[in-house]
């Protein structure tokens, strides 16, 4: 079976300073493509702000072989992600690929959130239209059984099923 390859492309991988978003950066550079290593830095609560994770990939990178440029714009906002881009623009001419990556973690339950989290929370799942920016995805708050929350509920859980045939449930009945 022949290598999937990425000789040629541009890749701009969001998050790539650490975990999957690092790893995605080195395979595909490993695999050919010249690759945006953006990642703002920060801890992975959202605090800070650093251009050394991304540099030190882009390090690995260029070490290997390969080919990549830093990038610490924040693609929380329009104008950070146009960064992002006309910084591979610049860099390579193009983009062919890009893998968003980016994100802070906020793991808590319900119970445990603070009314920072949830502010924050609210503010980015609610439209935002009228606001300033582009971020228009919708929240969903589910309930404890996975459903969203106003009495939707996963369904009851499944019997097992029968080790019998089809013929043999039926002759048994």
């Amino acid at each position: 079976m022949a290598s999937l390859s990425f000789d040629g492309r541009v890749a701009v991988v969001t998050g790539a300073g650490s975990g999957l978003g690092r790893a995605h950066a080195l395979e595909l550079a490993r695999r050919g493509a010249r690759v945006v290593v953006n990642d703002i830095g920060a801890a992975t609560d959202g605090a800070g702000v650093s251009d050394g994770p991304a540099q030190r990939v882009v390090d690995e990178i260029t070490a290997a072989g390969g080919t990549a440029v830093a990038s610490t714009d924040s693609v929380a906002t329009p104008d950070g992600g146009a960064a992002v881009v006309r910084t591979a623009v610049e860099a390579f001419g193009t983009v062919h690929i890009v893998v968003n990556n980016a994100g802070i973690l906020r793991d808590a339950s319900i119970r445990k959130l603070t009314p920072d989290d949830l502010r924050h929370r609210a503010l980015r799942a609610a439209p935002q239209r009228g606001r300033g920016d582009a971020y228009g995805a919708r929240g969903v708050i589910t309930g404890r059984r996975g459903g969203p929350a106003g009495g939707s509920r996963s369904p009851a859980p499944r019997r097992p099923r029968s080790r019998r045939s089809p013929r043999a449930r039926a002759a048994r009945t």
